[in-house]
């Protein structure tokens, strides 16, 4: 099924994901062991205090978010590259992905901090602005990599293809992360009966970093259907929160 032919539903767009992941699988997990491995070490290196578990893992959280801010988005960007290029037709390998994703790397940077102060601003006014215009924004590193815009002008585009479909991206993104984190979850319950070290949890670090591949795979094919399917795209200023009433034509 082609990608430009109409909106896809859920499950097509998880079947072509999953056949994406299998085809290309060795060059999925080389492009995220090369961006992870270091990662997970440095995360297994923090210090969790067990005396006051909150503040280490609050810590924790934020020392995640900031790794994945700055280097984890490569993945991300490589991964997505390497989507659109096997939808069109063409196969490459890790080194080629990496070098796309290390290209655009300053500019996903700058792009995610901008969306991250204007979300963080909009949530600490009202919670509920802060969650639209994240939904709003959530395809913001494809837009970087894949269509070559940055900063605003990658914000507003993100926005031109939710705008119209906000609870439709909402609900997709549910259950990819779903699917993905459910997953990654059931394995790390069954290993942790029966080992718990740092090696551990290293492996499982990484494990679930691969399985999370597979959400940013989903998400790119999704994004690559909305996007080669929007004939008119929407001004980004002409909606400010998603309408239920503008949803129900889009599936």
């Amino acid at each position: 099924m082609e990608l430009n032919e109409k909106h896809l539903p859920l499950g097509a767009i998880l079947s072509i994901s999953w056949n994406i992941v299998k085809r290309h699988i060795l060059t999925i997990l080389a492009v995220t062991l090369i961006i992870y491995i270091p990662i997970e070490i440095l995360l297994c290196l923090i210090p969790f205090d067990k005396l006051d578990s909150y503040h280490s893992f609050t810590s924790y959280v934020r020392v995640t978010q900031v790794l994945e801010l700055l280097f984890g988005v490569l993945a991300t960007m490589g991964i997505a590259f390497l989507v659109e290029n096997h939808i069109q037709g063409r196969t490459l390998g890790a080194g080629d992905v990496l070098k796309k994703a290390v290209n655009r790397w300053p500019s996903a940077v700058g792009t995610n901090i901008i969306a991250g102060l204007i979300i963080m601003g909009l949530t600490l006014l009202l919670i509920i602005p802060g969650v639209i215009w994240s939904v709003y924004y959530i395809f913001r590193t494809f837009v970087v990599v894949l269509r070559m815009k940055s900063g605003s002008e990658a914000l507003k585009y993100s926005k031109s293809l939710v705008v119209r479909k906000w609870w439709k991206v909402f609900g997709y993104t549910f259950v990819f992360g779903i699917v993905t984190i459910g997953a990654a979850s059931i394995l790390g319950v069954i290993v942790g009966l029966f080992w718990d070290n740092f090696i551990v949890d290293f492996i499982l670090g990484v494990i679930t970093d691969i399985m999370m591949s597979f959400f940013i795979v989903a998400q790119t094919v999704f994004f690559l259907n909305l996007d080669y399917t929007q004939t008119n795209p929407v001004p980004a200023n002409e909606s400010l929160i998603p309408e239920t009433s503008q949803v129900s034509t889009q599936y």
